[in-house]
């Protein structure tokens, strides 16, 4: 007779029983398209659990999907008698960036659970893969040093301001070394005219300068009742009126005598207004167009002339080093994040794309554009076709980014667009950047972008000042394929700068893991609310030579470099029993498994056993399991399959040999052809689905047959991961081959 659960549909809801496949409720079945006919067979098993007899399976599940009774949910609870969140329940995912506890979705997923009596095995509590280092590295920075005085720095910063610039030298000898002049002959002074100021203005330096009325310019008058402009480092709006007298009669230019301030400075003004009675006298007062005819100005006792216009300006400024500091670039630029890196170096990249001017070898090149990124990098370039169709390596070269904008520029010829195109040398029309070539996340920024292709510009939007982005496309992680990039009208950026510290000592960082260690056991216990008595309580702390694995970078943490080689596990294995205990749980129904892989690795399994019996030395640390994923391949060419089969053999045998409850944490699965090439999901036959169904069952069948007393086996994929077809079920949730042929292995 079938296995029923119609008490589980009252848990779930009502979408959820319309929308998912037959299988999600096994046996509540529904009619599938005739186009999957050959899946029909597959209708006809039971759920898994009725096949397993007195074998305990479990699954790795979502924690969040399971929490939240999706489709996930469904086939857990009907197929198998245990749970695991596996990584959506590791440090890595349960730990915010400030150290805080982000445990709800764990503990969501134990409250479901617990509301249907399904255990749940709980993932590492200590690893040195899956780790939050962002967090755990931050807190072994160094500590502020109490007595560090901060000194006034140099800084420099950008304005990008379009304005008027009128430099000043060190005074020679008179205030009028210097001069700038607003002129209006066409509004020459009469008396009792009015006059009204406004103006904005800032100089590199303080000052005050003293303003007179002239005729034309250097021709003074008088000093009317003009008052002196006063310049900040910061841009203000200055404003002034008054009425001129019969001595300021025939007058028409403001002077500002620039060295009545005796040291070299910088002078900057714009939106200029000068009114009498009313009118308005100034021309291309806001500086948006190119008429300076309404300015004049006199540099170092020379000549005067026109004054002259600038779009922005660089100054350097004296204060106190900030820790932290928000630099804005407001100029037009592209601006690509790269995530850690995944795998390869393109899984985030940039292009320049020139679709109508493909590529011959031989053709020149000339790039010139503006760079930087967050953090220094050196990023290779490649020849494609479209972007993503690779041709070949011998792009522009490494492109070197600093921290700072820098111009990159540099001549070439394309000697090689041959690799993939059998021969043919044409048709390369895009450039890609390998933005992942640097492993940590970064941001890239690129502007003002020129490429010449035998002397011709191919790049329509060199200043980035249009909408026009067809010359360029990105992709970010995880984003599959590339798409055309959006150009941004300004960025910004923080820039962290060094304040001098105090390294921790030995002492303090013990302390400080130690309390990360002891506050996160604490949590995962207190969401557990007792009710998990299963947990691995380390997992992949040995290497391959049987020593303490060290792997560090990414999201790896070796915990035992600041806590001690025998203490980490001790510590580990104290706090876990201590919170389970305080959280609601029977402290004699706690088990703590060690989680490893690759014992068919004798080195490594001597190391392990070596490790346990040290760490146990102490009398009160004890481990009460092993628990081992199962990494392997099906393979269609017969030899290397017999070896895969003679491996996992081993490997359970060794298993056998530590002489501890063994549990199957989960199967890693792909499936090679004769050519030991992956076949992906996409392409997998109904032979294939059952002969890879067939070695989980193999691999049931030897569990039970060399450890017939073992914890159990958990499958690592309920749904085919992507590409690779290592799931009992499909991504809509209906049964693979896999399912049918491994069902009949565990009967």
């Amino acid at each position: 007779m079938k296995y029923t659960n119609k008490w589980l549909l009252a848990l779930l809801p009502a979408a959820m029983l319309t929308s998912c496949a037959d299988d999600v409720f096994e046996p509540y079945n529904v009619e599938m398209p005739a186009s999957l006919a050959e899946t029909q067979y597959l209708k006809d098993y039971n759920v898994l659990k009725e096949y397993a007899g007195n074998l305990n399976i479990g699954a790795v599940v979502d924690a969040g999907k399971y929490a939240g009774k999706s489709a996930v949910y469904g086939l857990a609870v009907s197929n198998f008698n245990e749970v695991s969140g596996g990584l959506s329940t590791m440090h890595l995912n349960m730990v915010r960036d400030n150290g805080s506890a982000n445990t709800l979705n764990f503990l969501d997923m134990v409250s479901a659970a617990k509301a249907i009596q399904q255990p749940v095995f709980g993932s590492a509590l200590l690893s040195n893969s899956n780790q939050n280092t962002k967090y755990l590295n931050a807190i072994l920075q160094d500590k502020v040093d109490p007595n560090y005085v901060p000194q006034k720095v140099e800084q420099k910063k950008h304005d990008d301001s379009r304005c008027i610039l009128v430099p000043a030298t060190a005074k020679k000898a008179n205030p009028w070394d210097n001069q700038f002049w607003l002129t209006f002959p066409d509004n020459v002074v009469k008396a009792g005219d009015t006059w009204e100021l406004s103006v904005d203005i800032r100089a590199d330096n303080d000052a005050s300068v003293a303003a007179q009325l002239h005729q034309q310019p250097g021709g003074y008058l008088s000093n009317a009742d003009f008052q002196n402009w006063t310049f900040t480092t910061e841009w203000q709006t200055l404003s002034q009126k008054g009425t001129f007298s019969a001595g300021d009669a025939g007058g028409y230019s403001m002077a500002l005598n620039l060295n009545d301030f005796a040291d070299a400075n910088n002078y900057y003004i714009k939106n200029v207004s000068f009114k009498i009675n009313g009118v308005e006298t100034i021309k291309n007062g806001d500086i948006s167009g190119t008429d300076a005819s309404s300015f004049r100005s006199k540099i170092d006792d020379g000549q005067t002339v026109e004054s002259s216009f600038v779009d922005g300006f660089d100054y350097t400024v004296f204060d106190y080093a900030p820790t932290e500091v928000e630099i804005k670039y407001n100029k037009p630029c592209l601006v690509i994040h790269s995530q850690d890196k995944a795998a390869d170096p393109w899984d985030s990249q940039f292009w320049i794309v020139f679709a109508d001017n493909p590529v011959s070898v031989g053709d020149s090149w000339e790039c010139n554009m503006k760079i930087r990124a967050d953090k220094p990098a050196t990023i290779p370039t490649q020849m494609h076709k479209a972007p993503g169709d690779y041709i070949s390596g011998s792009g522009l070269g490494d492109v070197e980014f600093t921290t700072e904008w820098t111009e990159f520029s540099k001549t070439g010829t394309f000697v090689d667009l041959t690799q993939y195109w059998g021969g043919n040398p044409d048709g390369g029309y895009s450039i890609a950047f390998n933005l992942n070539n640097f492993a940590p996340a970064n941001t890239y920024y690129f502007a003002s972008i020129s490429l010449k292709i035998n002397g011709k510009e191919v790049i329509k939007n060199i200043d980035l000042k249009s909408s026009d982005n067809s010359n360029f496309a990105a992709k970010e992680y995880p984003a599959p394929v590339p798409s055309t990039w959006t150009i941004q009208p300004s960025a910004s950026w923080i820039i962290t700068k060094t304040t001098p510290g105090i390294p921790l000592t030995d002492e303090e960082k013990h302390d400080t893991i130690n309390y990360a260690l002891k506050s996160y056991i604490q949590s995962m216990m207190n969401a557990s609310q007792g009710y998990v008595k299963n947990w691995d309580v380390l997992a992949n702390v040995i290497g391959d030579d049987g020593a303490i694995n060290s792997a560090d970078g990414g999201n790896n943490f070796n915990w035992s470099e600041f806590l001690g080689e025998e203490d980490f596990a001790r510590l580990a294995v104290k706090y876990a029993r201590e919170y389970y205990a305080a959280a609601g749980g029977n402290a004699s129904d706690l088990k703590l498994f060690i989680n490893e892989s690759g014992l068919d690795n004798e080195t490594k399994l001597n190391g392990l056993k070596s490790w346990i019996a040290k760490w146990e030395a102490d009398g009160t640390t004890k481990f009460d399991g092993i628990s081992a994923v199962i990494k392997t391949s099906y393979s269609e060419d017969a030899a290397t399959q017999t070896a895969n089969e003679e491996s996992v053999v081993k490997q359970l045998n060794a298993l056998k040999e530590i002489g501890l409850p063994v549990r199957i944490a989960g199967i890693e699965m792909d499936y090679l052809d004769a050519t030991g090439a992956a076949v992906k999901t996409a392409s997998m036959t109904v032979e294939q689905g059952k002969k890879m169904g067939a070695f989980y069952a193999f691999i049931a069948k030897k569990y039970k047959e060399i450890i017939p007393d073992g914890y159990g086996l958990f499958i690592s994929n309920i749904t085919n991961n992507g590409d690779t077809p290592n799931g009992l079920w499909n991504e809509n949730y209906s049964r693979n081959h896999q399912y049918g042929a491994f069902a009949d292995g565990l009967k």
